[in-house]
Formats: C-alpha cells, sequence, structure tokens
C-alpha cells in the first residue's frame, strides 16, 4: 500500500469505528483514545487526519454530497421529482447508519450549514421552467433537510415517493410565485 492508500484506508477506520462508538453511547463522551483503540490505529495516526473527531464526519459528508452529486450529473431525468426521490433514496439507503447516527447523537445542527451548501447545488441541477432565485433555492434546501432529518428522527412513516412529490409540487409552486406576485 502506498501512502495516500493507507491514510484512506486509517481514515475509514476511523469513521467505521466513530459510527460504531456513536451507536452505543453520547458524541462528547468518545475519547479520541477510546476512538483509536476502537479504530486500531495510533493518536498520531488520528492527528495526521483529523483536528476534532467532527472532522470526520464533515469529511464522511463531503464524500457522501460527492457521491449523490455524480449521480445527479450523469442522470437523464433531472425534473424536481426525480431529484427528491434520488436524495431520499441515497440518504435512507447505503447513508441511513451515517445520517442516523449523527441524527441521534444530536449533532444535525452541525451538518446543516454544509448540507444547505450542497443542497443549493442539487437545486442548481433542477429542471425548472423559470430560473431559480437563490433565496427560493435556500428555501427549498431547508425544507428538503429539514424532511429527511424529521423523518429519520421520527421513523420512516411517510414513503419517500410521497415526500419526493410534495417536494416536487412545492418547488414548481415557489419558482412560478414571482410571476404572480410582480406588480
Amino acid at each position: 500500500m502506498n501512502n495516500a492508500e493507507q491514510k484512506l484506508f486509517f481514515q475509514q477506520c476511523l469513521y467505521t469505528a466513530l459510527i460504531k462508538l456513536m451507536q452505543e453511547k453520547n458524541f462528547e463522551k468518545i475519547s479520541i483514545e477510546e476512538l483509536c483503540k476502537t479504530a486500531g490505529v495510533s493518536r498520531m495516526t488520528y492527528y495526521r487526519s483529523y483536528n476534532k473527531k467532527e472532522d470526520i464526519l464533515m469529511q464522511h459528508l463531503e464524500e457522501c454530497f460527492e457521491t449523490y452529486m455524480e449521480r445527479l450529473r450523469t442522470a437523464h431525468k433531472k425534473s424536481p421529482y426525480e431529484i427528491a426521490l434520488s436524495f431520499f433514496e441515497f440518504w435512507q439507503g447505503e447513508e441511513k447508519l451515517f445520517l442516523s447516527s449523527v441524527v441521534h447523537s444530536g449533532l444535525s445542527s452541525q451538518l446543516m450549514n454544509r448540507f444547505y451548501e450542497y443542497l443549493e447545488q442539487v437545486y442548481s441541477l433542477m429542471e425548472f421552467e423559470t430560473p431559480v432565485e437563490p433565496f427560493v433555492s435556500s428555501f427549498l434546501a431547508g425544507g428538503l433537510y429539514k424532511m429527511l432529518i424529521d423523518q429519520m428522527k421520527n421513523g420512516e412513516d411517510t414513503p419517500i415517493e410521497e415526500m419526493a412529490l410534495f417536494l416536487a409540487k412545492g418547488s414548481r409552486a415557489l419558482t412560478g410565485l414571482k410571476e404572480e406576485l410582480q406588480p
């Protein structure tokens, strides 16, 4: 293994260990020593990549969105419904453990700002009849984030197809609202 591959391997070990520990105890009570021991790495290895535990989560969030954005860029259809549906499928599929660990640890508000930045990128890829104002994109991103977090906190009673349809209809209504409100 070269140095870059080794660094990625250790980062993945630390991420896996942190998620495991977050399922067992409160995030604040997880020590760096305990994290390193669970991951099977030294403290020096930890500090080569991270300054604090939150950095591990933020790095993983960035990787998640890179994966998701690549899927969106290569998707044939980019309607609000398809994008919202694929968003919910992504976070309730392969990244469900990450998101639920963050939510149940009370850390979702720490990820919110970064999440908003990514969600604004998601909305920029959607195909609307009229251009979307940045404030509308922010509003929609906030709603999408809140729906995802609330569903994770409260259980998965609402089908994701229904949530995606609601967002698609709301997105269309909000993007057309500006013309209706013009004097």
